[in-house]
């Protein structure tokens, strides 16, 4: 029984640890591109709009060859 309580003991602390890490990359995660942000608006807010332009433009773009059906090579028609 003392075996089976210090197992749950330390899987309890690892999950703890595990949690606290993954925390703490979640918000380095979310706050490093925030302070990029705050850093380029002061700095310039119209090339921040452009900026942000361009890579809602590489993303949309990313996502529609993506998602976009396949097409034939243009030699491999089957129409008659």
């Amino acid at each position: 029984m003392v075996k089976d309580v210090g197992e749950f003991l330390v899987e309890l602390v690892g999950e703890a640890v595990g949690e606290l890490v993954l925390s703490v990359l979640a918000c380095v995660v979310l706050g490093l591109p925030a302070l990029i942000v705050y850093v380029s608006w002061s700095f310039s807010p119209r090339l921040t709009v452009a900026g942000a332009g361009l890579l809602s433009l590489a993303v949309a773009h990313g996502a529609w060859r993506t998602s976009a059906p396949r097409r034939r090579a243009a030699g491999a028609d089957s129409r008659p």
